[in-house]
């Protein structure tokens, strides 16, 4: 076997072998080059390039490595240029071996040496006397930079504000970095963190904040200083600007718009970009001032408008929180796509439905917290049968946390605080942010009035499943027992149905019940410590209301206190404040 072994520690060095064939081909059968890196490789050497050139200057040879693990400061590097390669009879006399880093350039070859090869020497040992070592020349500095590239204002969105500490800069390619002197971090990649490890993080070169940035010597809390080498800190946004974007259309003809306030001030004609005009009407200055909604706003028809239209550009000199747009009706409230300085803030995939009250209307937009005036009253449900939340033109909720709360134009309560009243006594009155309803109502013109859905609709029938005049039973909360009627009273302790255990119901126009007893076929009255099923037509007291409860009883409220009713057995008296067992009931047809 003929060998060809290198060994370089610090400088190369080289050992080679030779066989001619009888062809007159030559076998270089392993060539190995080894040496220890020294600084500055890491971050400038991407990969290791080695040619043999024969003595006219022409490549018969070269070898590339980029292998990680030889592109390290102070390590060692072995590579095999040649395995069992064949050369014709140019190998034979004077070569040329070079080692380049990068690519083939003059100013990226780091080493040259001549090596001869005879037809006669089958080994030897080159002379190594004047080998240097290998160490990457430092990389000439970068040209200075007279000021901080692709700087910009402090972000609008809260993400490298202005505040007299950070550059922001929004690099091609890269997106927007901040930095202090303490931190970097890159909005793109989610990043933010103290200098250093960073860096990677944000794999920006162009944004050259090695430069923006020096260290001045000594540290902070452990944390190297730095201060500005170039230009200044970015200043704070000074405009904004907000676009309004239709995402959804009205429901009904176009747009009717009575004026816009930033923050609380009314938006301006200056101020004010209409895209739009208003095609209705055609009276845009009516939105720069307050009137009657009935009377003064601009309005558009139905085509002066689309998805996907600008209608307004506002420009502030300040950042907006809360914007409120005041419509003559819900029906003319589109959903929006709200942006400011082009990044979008809201987005509403929904119109404000149909209703054509309140007149006028006003929904908010919350431009900090990326939300709007709700779309729904949250956890509504219907007007209670319980004699609490069960009056026309309220609103009724069981919010979770909070408990049954009632609401109308003038009062505000909590079922559980036992709290009825007037809302100058909210929110304390009710406690219950989840509510909304600071949201649900608006208070415009003087007036309190609902701006978000309808109030809630009467109850469900409890006895929908019955038919009115149908026989049904009746079972006892204490012992399950049926219920007959005996005339005198009612007792719920019988094990079967017989003519007396059957009761038939009518419902009455002002949504109570009447009961008739199966004895004598008369109706039934409360009379507090007591029913009596004796009465030839229907009272006061011979009016009930019906509760159905969740777990499927039911619960009675007589007609003379309008209390719960309870079986106790051998009677039922209508005297109970609340629902325990005994006021459960079970109907049921028979």
């Amino acid at each position: 076997m003929i060998l060809v072994l290198a060994i370089i520690l610090f400088i190369i060095f080289l050992i080679y072998s030779i066989r001619p064939s009888k062809s007159e081909e030559y076998t270089l059968e392993g060539l190995k080059l080894s040496w220890a890196n020294k600084a500055s490789i890491e971050g400038v050497v991407t990969k290791w390039i080695v040619t043999l050139k024969d003595s006219s200057g022409s490549v018969i040879h070269s070898h590339e490595n980029s292998d990680a693990g030889n592109l390290k400061d102070f390590t060692g590097v072995t590579m095999n240029i040649v395995d069992k390669k064949e050369f014709d009879e140019k190998i034979i006399g004077d070569n040329t071996l070079e080692l380049y880093y990068n690519d083939i350039k003059p100013d990226t070859k780091l080493y040259t040496k001549t090596v001869t090869f005879t037809r006669d020497d089958f080994g030897m040992a080159l002379d190594t006397s004047n080998i240097e070592e290998i160490d990457i020349p430092e990389p000439p500095p970068p040209p200075p930079i007279t000021e901080i590239p692709h700087q910009i204002a402090g972000g609008a969105d809260g993400w490298c504000v202005g505040d007299g500490k950070a550059v922001h800069q929004d690099v091609p390619g890269c997106g927007r970095i901040c930095s202090t002197w303490e931190y970097t971090g890159s909005k793109n990649k989610g990043s933010w963190g103290l200098w250093g490890g960073n860096q990677n993080g944000i794999d920006c070169p162009a944004a050259k904040l090695d430069q923006v940035w020096k260290l001045t010597g000594g540290s902070t809390s452990g944390r190297p200083n730095r201060e500005l080498a170039v230009g200044k800190v970015s200043e704070p946004q000074s405009t904004f600007t907000y676009e309004l974007i239709m995402n959804k259309k009205n429901t009904s003809l176009g747009i009717h718009v009575e004026y816009i306030k930033l923050d609380g001030v009314l938006a301006t004609k200056a101020q004010t970009t209409i895209h739009k005009n208003p095609n209705r009407n055609n009276k845009p200055d009516n939105m720069f001032s307050i009137g009657s909604g009935t009377e003064n706003y601009a309005s558009w028809n139905a085509n002066g408008h689309n998805v996907g239209d600008k209608i307004f550009t506002i420009v502030s000199d300040k950042k907006v929180d809360k914007m409120d747009i005041v419509y003559t009706r819900p029906r003319y409230a589109p959903g929006w796509i709200i942006k400011e300085n082009g990044v979008t803030k809201i987005t509403e995939t929904s119109n404000r439905g149909g209703n054509t009250e309140p007149r006028p209307v006003v929904y908010t937009y919350d431009i900090k917290n990326g939300k709007s005036s709700p779309f729904t009253i949250p956890y509504q449900i219907p007007r209670a049968t319980d004699g609490w939340c069960g009056h026309a033109n309220s609103v009724h909720q069981d919010v979770p946390g909070c408990g049954r709360l009632c609401s109308d134009v003038n009062s505000v309560g909590s079922k559980n605080k036992n709290t009825w009243g007037s809302w100058d006594k909210y929110p304390g009155s009710v406690e219950c942010p989840a509510a909304k309803l600071d949201e649900v109502y608006q208070f415009l013109n003087g007036k309190r009035s609902l701006r978000v859905g309808k109030y809630s609709g009467a109850p469900p029938d409890p006895m929908k499943q019955f038919t009115t005049g149908e026989q049904l039973y009746i079972k006892g909360g204490k012992d399950g027992k049926y219920c007959a009627d005996e005339g005198n009273t009612i007792k719920c302790n019988r094990g079967g149905i017989g003519g007396w255990e059957k009761f038939r119901f009518n419902k009455n126009s002002d949504g109570t019940y009447s009961l008739k007893g199966g004895k004598d076929n008369k109706y039934c009255a409360d009379e507090g410590n007591t029913i009596k099923c004796n009465r030839g037509s229907i009272g006061s007291w011979e009016r009930f209301k019906i509760i159905k409860n969740s777990d499927g009883t039911y619960s009675l409220k007589g007609g003379k206190d309008n209390k719960y009713c309870a079986d106790e057995g051998n009677t039922i008296k209508c005297n109970r404040g609340s629902i325990g067992s005994w006021e459960r009931f079970k109907i049921g047809k028979i």
